[in-house]
């Protein structure tokens, strides 16, 4: 048998081209994804570090549910609370409200950037206190 040359076609050579040029895009797109992801991981390391040695009281509540997701140990502390006694309940069920409003009504000047905040309540106390105001 006698070994002849071979020609790849055009089509061929394209082919193979276009091949690479789809792996070098993915390869790039596996890099920024690792940026991206590290990122991401240095800003919630940022987040969780403030959110924990704050020395205001910050309660994380779910939009859907309406339901308290987190709770910093300053506010645990301040309360008298374990974080377990928070999670799962919801704000009226903490906070003395003369009626109550779902998260959405609370100071809806910062609603449109997904903020809720209360300058004022009454929080129910673990100890002899029965309410502690809080502004």
């Amino acid at each position: 048998m006698e070994n002849k040359p071979v020609l790849i076609g055009t089509e061929v050579t394209d082919g193979l081209r276009e091949l690479r040029k789809i792996i070098n895009v993915l390869v790039v797109s596996e890099e920024k994804n690792k940026q991206i992801e590290h990122r991401l991981a240095t800003s919630e390391v940022r987040y969780r570090r403030l959110f924990e040695t704050a020395q205001d009281g910050i309660l994380i509540i779910h939009a859907g549910s309406e339901k308290i997701i987190d709770v910093n140990p300053f506010l645990s502390e301040m309360l008298g609370y374990t974080k377990e006694h928070f999670i799962g309940k919801r704000l009226w069920e903490i906070v003395s409200l003369k009626t109550s409003l779902p998260v959405s009504k609370l100071s809806g000047s910062y609603r449109p950037r997904g903020i809720s905040a209360m300058k004022t309540c009454r929080w129910r106390l673990k100890m002899a206190r029965p309410w502690m105001w809080s502004s």
